[in-house]
């Protein structure tokens, strides 16, 4: 039980405290099939009881009795209840003025491109620019946004004598062909000859700032309406709905009744396509009911969860029904208000049933939509349909095309693919408060979507890190599996599988008093102490080297705890399922001591259009991997595994995209990790090119500093369009290395050294600072390398052959004895231990045709120890 589709992105948030929102889920395709399958209900709703189906009589009663036994439970009341408090305190008449008219238009953001009038960019302060600086909500300034910088308050025309002056005497609601256009002044200089007369004026259209356009238009008042008067309205029902479903107090219910009911009077008018809500992310109006259909969706199914927490107290509270039809007296409404059937029917049939016809306006990613409309049909039809609806939903819910065999998403973007995860997380949780056993069989009949509570687990890296591939996140972002402890306790209680509470106990740091209790249940204690007995028995947390086949993702793990360290590789050219994936193919990342010391640039700056995007932050140039002509990669058929193989100490992992250059016969990837001792491991990389004039060899590294020894490297002019600056090269005459000191934060103090050996191949080396994901004129930007090689005539081809040494205080390979020859068939990797406790030989062949090998020896204090490893998952497991 506790619905969370509200928590992950899917609802229009708050914009009171001027938070960054998720980013916005892009609009995917569904077969017609899937479309027919799931339209059916949303026409008349069926005859109701009236009865709850999430938040039933007896989860309510568990809820208070849980209540008077537990401490965290009263804690978790008292907080619902105080969350609530400001809206109980709301008059009645307040509160039902409070719904957004559908006239008043709403935007997703002011003015992106020219910031703040009064400070400019500085509204971005040291973050850079984002689509959401604004607050949205200002405390005793109604209809204003605050930059949060220079603290401005816009607009500068008193909007509320304009709404006021605007509203339809016989609805009840704001008609701006009504309102009177002489109050749209800046009352700060009300003189019509001041110059400043207009300066700032918003009639809920926007101020058009310079001449040019629509696009350049701030919009003060649709932010505000959205984001602000939108996003209370939604804390205002989902907090009154809360504090009934944990404490059965009328008034709660009260309240609630007249807000969804005022809601559904007006939800069907509610149409972004209408002209009513502009997406700054598009340019144009657009789409959704309220906002984007990007995240209508969820907020569509959080309504239907709150009606469901009050359900069984409509008929409860005759004031509000009082008030209800007096208002319906008073105003034009679209349906009979004389009875709490008749608010039933309202809320139901305008705002559930309503939203599920309007398929084409709740677009969601993946099959979130699905899992918003099972839920919603729940609720119209009561408990006894799971079954039911089980069965015809599953099959929309987990298609292949959307969850692979080993549990991963189609979005190529582990940011997107978690958000879709956490849906899945959401269900099972929900349904499971309903049927435990349902929930088992659906997990038994549908073998992904089991899967998919190992992919993330399995994947996850020195317990801090998810491989960042496609948008997610920041550079170098920390990550626990997405979903929350209370799923991964549930699927423990469901499968008796102990690493699924070795992982809840993980998500909450190891502190089983952060392990949540389900409030609705009627022993909530039983499990978590089930859970903590498993951890303590499972022994330490260990997950080994592992493949993802269809996610195309392979990470090769050693060591554990402070010393364990991942690389991982991609190897997958296929576009997702969205935009959201990157032209990335077999780039690959390094954990280690704690850090990403090979690193991905995360979400671009905007999605759209933005240069940035396309040109840098989801372009090939900027990922590590190698680039050919200086052009992206292209989305093409899947890469191929080659080989993933390990045998006590030594690992491999190669794979092949051939397809993601057009006329590139070659294109591979071969990584070899040996263990020297606790916590010395290096990497040799093989990656070979055949085709094209042009090899760039690109390695993006976390914040610190880079420097080579063994060349003469001189300034050369800015890469890549100025997106690479402060850049230096040098020849590779001879064998060169690179040093990186690398820190956990920008200019924080350094934390680990990764030395990168280099042969003296025919090529240029460069260095550079290259601009993350915050912009050109942020300063936290990503040390770089290149390497370069180029043929004027003819088909270049190449062998790029470096070997990896990351450590803590002082390299452990000695730098005068490190031989690395690539020749046309094998590269050749030698080198002996600084200490002389020690050395190794190794011959990497991976010709295509013929199965990778590895074979050479190593000695350690006096041991001799062969090297040999072959072909595709020798001792290493793949799921």
């Amino acid at each position: 039980m506790g619905l969370r589709i509200g928590g992950r992105g899917l609802e229009m948030g708050n914009r009171s405290q001027g938070r960054m929102f998720l980013c916005p889920l892009v609009v995917i395709s569904t077969s017609a099939a899937m479309l027919l399958a799931v339209t059916s209900v949303f026409g008349e709703s069926p005859a109701s009881a009236n009865a709850s189906t999430f938040y039933h009589a007896q989860a309510r009663a568990n809820a208070q009795a849980n209540a008077r036994r537990y401490e965290w439970a009263r804690k978790q009341v008292d907080e619902a209840v105080a969350a609530a408090e400001p809206w109980v305190k709301t008059s009645d008449e307040d509160l039902w003025r409070m719904i957004v008219p559908p006239k008043l238009k709403r935007a997703i953001m002011v003015n992106v491109n020219q910031g703040c009038p009064k400070c400019g960019m500085g509204i971005y302060g040291d973050r850079g620019p984002h689509p959401y600086p604004w607050i949205a909500w200002v405390e005793g300034h109604p209809w204003k946004v605050q930059c949060p910088n220079c603290k401005e308050l816009f607009p500068k025309n008193d909007f509320g004598a304009f709404y006021e002056s605007g509203i339809d005497r016989e609805t009840g609601l704001f008609d701006p062909a009504r309102a009177d256009r002489k109050l749209l002044f800046n009352a700060e200089h009300p003189d019509p000859k001041d110059p400043q007369h207009q300066y700032a004026v918003d009639d809920g259209s926007g101020w058009q700032r310079f001449p040019g356009g629509l696009k350049e238009r701030d919009w003060y008042i649709g932010y505000h309406v959205y984001f602000g008067r939108g996003g209370k309205v939604a804390a205002a029902i989902r907090s009154l709905a809360t504090a009934y479903a944990l404490t059965g107090r009328p008034i709660y219910a009260h309240k609630t009744t007249i807000l969804l009911d005022r809601l559904a009077d007006v939800f069907p008018d509610y149409d972004g396509n209408q002209e009513q809500f502009y997406n700054n992310v598009w340019g144009r109006y657009s789409d959704g009911i309220l906002g984007p259909n990007y995240w209508d969706g969820g907020m569509w199914a959080q309504r239907a969860i709150d009606y469901d927490m009050i359900r069984e107290g409509i008929g409860q509270v005759p004031e509000a029904l009082a008030f209800i039809g007096e208002k319906a007296r008073q105003f034009k409404v679209p349906m009979p208000k004389t009875s709490a059937e008749d608010i039933h029917r309202n809320i139901e049939q305008r705002v559930l049933v309503d939203g599920g016809r309007r398929r084409e306006r709740i677009w969601m990613n993946g099959t979130i939509t699905e899992m918003c409309r099972l839920k919603v049909e729940l609720v119209l039809r009561g408990r006894g349909s799971l079954k039911e609806l089980i069965g015809k939903y599953m099959p929309v819910i987990v298609p292949p095309e959307h969850l692979n065999a080993d549990g991963s998403g189609n979005e190529r973007s582990t940011g997107y693919d978690s958000g879709a995860f956490g849906q899945y997380c959401s269900l099972i949780e929900e349904l499971a408060g309903m049927n435990k056993d349902v929930v088992r069989a659906a997990l038994d009949g549908y073998p992904s979507l089991r899967a998919a509570f190992d992919f993330w687990p399995d994947i996850w890296c020195l317990e801090k890190y998810i491989p960042q591939i496609g948008d997610v996140g920041e550079p170098g972002a920390q990550s626990r599996p997405p979903g929350s402890a209370a799923t991964y306790l549930l699927l423990f209680d469901l499968t008796g599988n102990p690493r699924y509470a070795q992982v809840a106990m993980r998500i909450v740091d190891g502190d089983s008093s952060k392990l949540p209790r389900n409030i609705y249940a009627a022993e909530p204690e039983e499990l978590v102490q089930r859970a903590i007995e498993a951890d303590k028995t499972a022994g330490p947390w260990y997950t080994p080297s592992v493949v993802k086949r269809n996610y195309q993702l392979g990470i090769l793990r050693s060591g554990q705890g402070a010393d364990e360290q991942a690389l991982w590789l991609f190897y997958s050219p296929q576009k997702g399922t969205s935009s959201h994936s990157h032209f990335d193919a077999l780039s690959f990342g390094l954990f280690a001591f704690g850090l990403p010391l090979i690193c991905e640039q995360g979400y671009p700056l905007y999605t759209g259009d933005w240069p940035a995007r396309w040109a840098w932050t989801s372009n090939t140039r900027s990922h590590a991997t190698v680039s050919v002509d200086n052009r992206c990669q292209r989305h093409s058929d899947g890469g191929k595994l080659l080989a993933f193989a390990g045998d006590d100490g030594v690992q491999v992992i190669s794979a092949e995209a051939p397809t993601a250059y057009e006329n590139v016969a070659v294109y591979r990837r071969t990584l070899v990790a040996v263990q020297l001792g606790p916590g010395r491991l290096c990497y040799l990389d093989v990656f070979r090119v055949k085709g094209g004039r042009e090899h760039a060899y690109n390695l993006p590294l976390f914040y610190g500093d880079l420097r080579v020894g063994g060349l003469t490297m001189t300034p050369h002019s800015d890469l890549h369009d100025g997106y690479v600056t402060q850049v230096m090269a040098s020849p590779a005459a001879s064998a060169w290395h690179a040093d990186a000191d690398l820190c956990e934060e920008f200019k924080g103090p350094v934390r680990a050294h990764m030395r990168i050996h280099g042969s003296s191949a025919e090529m240029t080396v460069l260095t550079g600072r290259g601009e993350a994901r915050w912009g050109k004129d942020d300063p936290r930007r990503l040390p770089y390398l290149f390497l370069r090689r180029e043929t004027g005539t003819g088909e270049l081809e190449s062998c790029f052959a470096l070997v990896y040494e990351p450590y803590r205080e002082r390299p452990f390979i000695d730098e005068g004895n490190v031989v690395i020859r690539a020749e046309a068939q094998a590269v050749h990797f030698e080198a002996r231990l600084a200490d002389g406790s020690g050395s190794f030989r190794l011959t990497c062949r991976d010709m295509g045709d013929s199965p990778v090998t590895v074979e050479g020896a190593r000695m350690l204090a006096g041991k001799s120890q062969d090297i040999r490893l072959s072909g595709i998952v020798s001792t290493l497991p793949s799921r």
